[in-house]
């Protein structure tokens, strides 16, 4: 499966707002309006956020995070058993 970044190591940055846009709502769990988990960034703009998710730092943070991470399954948490 290719990222948000593209593929083998390549980073294809997101272009435009709709683009920042689908990358954070595919991402939810470590990206929001406000904040990005993997490079520790708050963004209190608009225009900060645009920047810093089209950011070639940013790319290479979210690529190595990929890496570190991967085949972790990021859906809901599990349950815990109760003992009865």
């Amino acid at each position: 499966m290719a990222d948000a970044f593209g593929s083998c190591g390549t980073a294809e940055l997101p272009v435009g707002k709709e683009a920042v846009n689908r990358l954070i709502k595919e991402n939810k769990h470590i990206f929001s309006d406000s904040q990005c988990k993997v490079c520790s960034a708050v963004l209190i703009s608009e225009s900060q956020k645009l920047a810093h998710y089209q950011s070639r730092k940013h790319a290479n943070k979210y690529r190595r995070y990929m890496e570190i991470h991967q085949g972790e399954d990021f859906g809901l948490p599990k349950k815990l058993k109760t003992v009865s």
